[in-house]
């Protein structure tokens, strides 16, 4: 009996993390909840006192049957400037099983990247 192997959102989690915080010598990460939403929860990931990253989660719902997801923007300008590069972890719906990806790559079954990594550009700082 051959079972499919699948890479579950805890993978791909765990690898965002490391991934944020991997070139950062001594990390610091705190939650700038004045600017939280509903929807939206935003990090700070520092580097002694200046910050070298924002992470920003879409926690809105959504089960790819019942609605079009709902897309979300934010200025970052104020914090890391007007050109900043984005590296997004994605997936079809919050409750997928296959699909996801993490700046346009996934893990094959023997826990492999592949694909091409993609990182996007953003010349007003709105992503």
């Amino acid at each position: 009996m051959c079972t499919q192997l699948t890479t579950f959102a805890r993978y791909y989690s765990m690898l965002f993390a490391a991934d944020v915080v991997s070139d950062i010598k001594t990390p610091s990460i705190h939650r700038i909840a004045e600017l939280d939403t509903y929807d939206l929860a935003h990090y700070a990931i520092y580097s002694v006192s200046k910050i070298q990253k924002m992470v920003i989660l879409n926690t809105h719902y959504h089960n790819g049957t019942t609605e079009t997801r709902p897309a979300k923007y934010v200025d970052l300008s104020p914090v890391l400037g007007r050109n900043i590069q984005v590296k997004r972890l994605t997936s079809a719906n919050t409750i997928a099983k296959n699909g996801t990806t993490w700046g346009g790559q996934s893990v094959n079954s023997a826990g492999k990247l592949v694909g091409e990594e993609v990182w996007e550009e953003s010349q007003s700082g709105v992503v």
